[in-house]
């Protein structure tokens, strides 16, 4: 049976995963995040978290969002994995005009931390919404993380530098209302959830199932 390598969004654990089944043939591994290490580049952290890892022919590496990028650095390292994209970006061109306000500004460098941990802004941040019910689910989702984590990652969120950027065939799926990556703005092709936001692989969990059954068909 071939195995599917799941990656979460930044500070999230495995709960983001809870809604979604693995197609026949395929089973499921959560790879945990880790602490950064001073002075370490985003490829070298993304080969650390998988140090010990056997990949082996037709496994899959799927990430969301942040998991998302770090599941195009580990398929470019071992040929081996086929990435499937969720909720992510390929190109920072494909940054909503947020996401581009704070790289502009460097306003990821500035923002207190806890401001990334705050169930209601990070809420705000990735549906758009207060609402009661995406509150709760975030504060669900996201899992303890220390301030050099946060620094690290939304430095090479805002930095990062797809190795498949050009690559139309990288298999991605993505919510029609995704505040932080935008359908209008992806440069290579998708699979769109309609009405889904960033929270896709959480809040339309039967549905990106059957995306992800298809693509690996």
């Amino acid at each position: 049976m071939s195995k599917i390598y799941l990656i979460a969004g930044i500070g999230c654990g495995k709960a983001i995963f809870e809604r979604i089944t693995p197609p026949k043939g395929y089973s499921f591994v959560f790879l945990e995040w880790i602490e950064p290490e001073k002075n370490e580049t985003f490829d070298q952290y993304c080969l650390r978290m998988v140090m010990g890892v056997a990949f082996e022919k037709n496994d899959v590496v799927l990430g969301v969002s942040l998991g998302g990028m770090v599941a195009q650095v580990l398929a470019q390292k071992y040929p081996q994995l086929r990435p499937v994209v969720v909720s992510s970006c390929v190109s920072v061109a494909e940054f909503s005009p947020f996401l581009c306000f704070v790289k502009r500004f460097s306003l990821h460098k500035i923002v207190p931390v806890r401001l990334f941990t705050s169930p209601l802004v990070a809420s705000f941040l990735i549906t758009g919404s207060v609402k009661k019910r995406h509150v709760e689910s975030l504060k669900h989702l996201l899992c303890g993380m220390s301030k050099e984590y946060f620094r690290f990652m939304t430095e090479k969120v805002i930095s990062f530098s797809s190795p498949l950027a050009k690559k139309d065939d990288v298999m991605r799926i993505q919510g029609s209302r995704d505040a932080l990556f935008p359908e209008k703005t992806l440069i290579t092709k998708a699979k769109i959830i309609k009405g889904a936001t960033h929270l896709a692989v959480y809040t339309h969990g039967r549905a990106v199932s059957e995306v992800l059954a298809e693509l690996l068909s």
